[in-house]
């Protein structure tokens, strides 16, 4: 479905890119109702995999149970946070340019190799923000108001809601930043050897990153206040950086956050038994 909303939005917005697809054309159907339905059920997949009733392993001993009950609690929890993974990548695909697509693949590609990698934490963190503005702008990011992708900010809404509109369009202009935020954090969360590796160093490093880099960004336009291209260059940039400490960093990074410290307390909780008689 997800599949058949893209190649009909194409059709719609850049029928060069699609010719020869005769049997789909977008006014037999609502791209509306299509957006919506690929939503609800990525919702409804979600909803399915967290609410799912854990597998439980089966040993002969009860005591073997007992020892590798929590190291079965924790395998269920990644069992649950790689579809999500996958659910949250078909999202981002849906909210980016169908050119900018084929780069997701590389991106698996590229998470898969840092993965069979002996990296620490502070290495994968370290990695993930450079991806994440590596990624910004190879999607087609700029520090220019007109390259702002609004078209897709739109589906599955058929008025003008600020809110609605307002998430979309930052999904889908921050599609690869996102994705590279929550990806490493499977890498983290996984470890080495059924051990799970402390995630703050993700967020301590990017908070001192997003920290300076807004500091010299607030001194450069300071300094260059009377500058001819403050309006045009500078506010712009300034703009950016607002979007990159308030969406990215406060809302999405702080998540990535959560559900770190979510499966690390988890893993930290010893699983309460009934006694055997």
């Amino acid at each position: 479905m997800g599949l058949v909303f893209k190649i009909l939005f194409t059709i719609a917005d850049a029928p060069e890119l699609c010719e020869g697809l005769p049997l789909l054309h977008p006014g037999r159907f609502d791209l509306v109702v299509q957006a919506r339905t690929v939503f609800i059920g990525q919702a409804l997949f979600c909803l399915d995999i967290l609410l799912a009733a854990p597998v439980s392993g089966k040993h002969d001993s009860k005591n073997a149970q007992s020892q590798t009950r929590l190291q079965t609690d924790n395998g269920n929890i990644m069992e649950r946070l790689v579809p999500l993974h996958g659910i949250l990548s078909l999202f981002l695909m849906t909210q980016s340019r169908v050119t900018n697509v084929p780069l997701f693949v590389l991106f698996e590609i590229q998470l898969q190799t840092l993965a069979q990698m002996d990296l620490s934490p502070s290495e994968i963190s370290i990695t993930s923000i450079i991806l994440q503005y590596t990624s910004f702008f190879a999607l087609g990011g700029s520090n220019a108001i007109s390259t702002i992708d609004l078209s897709n900010g739109y589906n599955g809404v058929a008025g003008y809601n600020v809110t609605v509109v307002g998430v979309l369009t930052f999904c889908s202009n921050w599609a690869g930043p996102i994705w590279w935020t929550l990806a490493p954090t499977l890498i983290l969360l996984r470890g080495r050897q059924g051990k799970l590796l402390f995630s703050g160093h993700f967020h301590v490093l990017s908070t001192f990153f997003v920290a300076y880099a807004t500091l010299f960004v607030m001194l450069a336009c300071t300094v260059l206040r009377t500058h001819l291209f403050v309006w045009t260059v500078f506010s712009p940039k300034y703009l950016y950086t607002i979007a990159w400490v308030l969406g990215q960093h406060l809302c999405i990074n702080a998540a990535a956050l959560a559900c770190s410290v979510w499966v690390e307390n988890r893993e930290r909780t010893p699983t309460l038994q009934s006694p055997t008689i």
